[in-house]
């Protein structure tokens, strides 16, 4: 029933947002619930150039509607450091950001929210203060008093749970590079638990805390209005008239998504001349180029894909303790055994290229493939259709030629082909007609109906080019070509739970991180590996039940 009442209340904003020509500013809190974010890291201390490796579990009280999460390594200041989009599941994500090797040291935060919750206040975002150090640079990140430039700073801490020993070592004591294991007993916790994080790190690597709020932050976004990534992430944006200012209502706005992951999509823009586009779920980045069939003068502006709000975060002072000092020299000094040792062999996530099956584009196998190199060359692209490719014609139609594909469907006399070069969609067709055709490689055909989203063409006609160049012509001032971050790896560092060859030296940082784990039963047992490094590691153990509490629990081993 919430659902269902979620969904009305949802579509009722739509409506209104999409209705309204003035774009009126809609209080999305009045209608709906926020987000709710929890995350945790493998520790809170790293060096420059480590990754962070990080579980996440997001919530609603209505019900879960966010697919994709947007994680941040930022300064006090805000400014986004490091970045990363992650695909969300079941209300679980988990992944890992990369420390850029350049940063200086200091106290920075992790950043954390959906689409969705950039409708409300950024204090609603998740921050995680991590500190960071830099052991090549001599710099360290200013910051002013230890109150936020005055301000009262609000830090939440993890409490341990009053409850029976939930995790259970074998030892308290091991000797280095030998085979170890832990227990976790939920028996006598009376919640089950749905989704817990393991971690085993230096004992000063971890700092206790669990999140701070940007308290000096009021506020909601008033200036627009974000759909919830429901199914994957969206890109979105507007079309204007520059010159008056106003918006262009119901404009043609294309994507074409270039190289391996090759996909066309389409879309009008509303009464406000806003455009949404719900984007393939993809991994790595990718070329976009954006285009509008407009005739007049107009701009097109994206949204940015990460949240640009001012927030105002705690300036944290840079401290170490003795112990912080004398571990971070531990893990300094096993990442120069690292490079010394694997000299960039180390295990990295390559981009899946989501390649189309058999290299074909986004609209399967054509039904007919032209080459132009099979056939005399003639003097131009007209002379090719006129003379070999007879169930196309070209037509004058209002000052302009257009193509058009015969065949037995009805839609083929109704609607005109989408026209597409190296993929991207083409509605000058006299520019088109002035290529030389000893540019051009082959054209691909298909010749009925072609459906995608909310539009209908009357078949696909796709130029390739020689050299993917588009052959030269000039496209519109108005489209662009944007390079952008789709999904990130969701995939856990699982070399941390294998044993490490006796003729390798372990330089790991984090001994165990499982960042999304389900526990099966009552009680697991888990097996590691003692580290190379002696000294005092913490096992954490954190975790949500059914009810939403949440469950937290250390014990400490010693490695001599």
């Amino acid at each position: 029933m919430k659902r269902i009442l979620y969904t009305i209340f949802l579509l009722t904003i739509i409506s209104f947002l999409i209705s309204n020509p003035l774009g009126a500013v809609i209080n999305a809190k009045s209608f709906a619930k926020n987000d709710i974010i929890i995350l945790f890291t493998d520790r809170t201390l790293y060096i420059s150039g480590e990754t962070i490796q990080f579980g996440t579990h997001v919530s609603n009280e209505v019900g879960e509607i966010s697919k994709i999460l947007y994680v941040e390594l930022i300064d006090p200041l805000g400014n986004r450091i490091s970045s990363g989009k992650y695909f969300i599941e079941g209300k679980k994500s988990f992944g890992n950001l990369t420390i850029p090797i350049d940063i200086l040291s200091g106290t920075y935060y992790i950043k954390a929210y959906t689409r969705w919750m950039r409708n409300f206040s950024v204090e609603e975002y998740f921050f995680l203060p991590i500190k960071i150090i830099n052991p090549y640079r001599n710099e360290v990140l200013s910051v002013g008093s230890t109150s936020g430039n005055g301000n009262r700073i609000e830090i939440e801490r993890y409490k341990e749970l009053s409850v029976s020993e939930i995790l259970i070592p074998n030892n308290s004591e091991y000797s280095r590079r030998n085979p170890a294991s832990f227990s976790i007993d939920l028996k006598n916790n009376n919640q089950l638990i749905q989704w817990a994080s393991i971690s085993i790190a230096p004992s000063p690597s971890f700092s206790g805390i669990k999140s701070i709020k940007p308290i000096t932050y009021n506020g909601t976004n008033n200036s627009a209005f974000y759909l919830p990534e429901t199914k994957g992430f969206i890109l979105s944006g507007k079309v204007e008239n520059p010159e008056i200012k106003t918006p262009v209502p119901f404009a043609l706005v294309n994507i074409s998504i270039l190289g391996n992951h090759s996909d066309f999509i389409a879309t009008r823009t509303d009464s406000s001349g806003n455009f949404s586009f719900q984007l393939p779920n993809i991994y790595g980045n990718s070329e976009l180029y954006i285009g509008v069939e407009n005739k007049g003068n107009i701009k097109v502006k994206i949204d940015s894909d990460y949240c640009t709000r001012i927030i105002n975060l705690p300036l944290l002072p840079f401290e170490l303790s003795e112990n912080e000092r004398d571990v971070a020299n531990k893990l300094i000094r096993n990442i120069e055994i690292e490079k010394i040792f694997f000299d960039g062999l180390k295990k990295s996530y390559k981009a899946d290229t989501l390649k189309s099956p058999n290299g074909l584009a986004f609209y399967g196998t054509p039904e007919n493939t032209f080459f132009f190199d099979k056939y005399v060359n003639l003097l131009s692209i007209e002379e090719y259709f006129f003379e070999l490719i007879p169930n196309i014609s070209i037509r004058q139609q209002q000052k302009q030629k257009i193509f058009k594909i015969h065949g037995n469907y009805a839609e083929l006399s109704i609607y005109n082909p989408l026209v597409l070069l190296d993929m991207i969609a083409i509605h000058d067709t006299d520019k088109l007609l002035s290529i030389q055709p000893t540019l051009l490689h082959k054209i691909e055909i298909i010749a009925k109906p072609y459906y995608k989203g909310d539009l209908i063409y009357g078949g696909i006609i796709s130029f390739f080019s020689k050299k993917g160049d588009i052959a030269g012509i000039d496209l519109p001032s108005s489209d662009m070509f944007l390079e952008l971050d789709f999904l990130n790896s969701s995939a856990e560092e699982a070399n941390n739970l294998e044993s490490i060859p006796e003729n390798l030296p372990d330089t790991r940082n984090s001994i165990l991180w499982v960042g999304n784990m389900n526990i099966p039963s009552s009680k697991i047992t888990i097996d590691f590996q003692t580290p190379d490094t002696p000294g005092d590691y913490l096992i954490l153990f954190r975790g949500l039940s059914q009810t939403g509490e949440l469950i937290y629990s250390t014990k400490t081993i010693t490695i001599k």
